[in-house]
């Protein structure tokens, strides 16, 4: 959104920690296309040099203890969100008043973002994909949700577990043949 003019934040639009404390602004640029994506990650490097300034003086002129001792965690669930590198990541948490939860789900920015590739390519050069993917700048680590399924019979051909079970297997005999 910010790579077409489209001034867009979650720690702008609905902050958290402390970016309510210190001036920044949010970096935008107009095209929408991978030079546009590319001039708002230089711009938010400014952006980000500002606010770690900001935050350093502040605590050289403020010092203290920091309290990181959880005192109570407590029943029930809660949702977060927060501007990661490569846009808005959410956490869904639930708890047993335990100290490890129930459940967490993270939807991260390169799940969605990868989806954008299947448009971007259209009419494009053949030698232009590597920079359209990169413009993404995509996590695979965060992707890895995949199921194969025959188009035909519907039926699934592999699970994500099948997969990370093959490459493993793949790995595993490229080791011997290289060694």
């Amino acid at each position: 959104a910010r790579a077409s003019n489209v001034a867009i934040d979650v720690r702008k639009n609905a902050p958290y920690a402390a970016y309510d404390l210190v001036d920044w602004s949010i970096s935008t640029y107009q095209g929408g296309d991978i030079f546009a994506k590319a001039m708002v990650r230089v711009l938010e490097l400014y952006q980000s040099i500002k606010i770690v300034n900001q935050c350093l003086n502040y605590l050289k002129n403020n010092p203290g203890e920091i309290d990181l001792k959880v005192k109570e965690i407590p029943e029930g669930e809660g949702i977060g969100r927060h501007e990661a590198p490569r846009g808005e990541c959410f956490h869904y948490v639930r708890s047993d008043k335990t100290n490890r939860p129930v459940r967490h789900k993270i939807r991260a920015p390169s799940f969605m973002n990868v989806a954008t590739n299947q448009k971007a390519v259209i009419g494009q050069h053949i030698s232009d994909a590597l920079l359209i993917l990169a413009a993404v700048d995509p996590c695979y680590c965060c992707t890895e949700r995949l199921t194969v399924i025959d188009k035909q019979t519907s039926k699934k051909v592999f699970s994500g577990q099948d997969l990370l079970r093959l490459s493993k297997e793949k790995t595993e005999y490229l080791r011997k043949k290289i060694l």
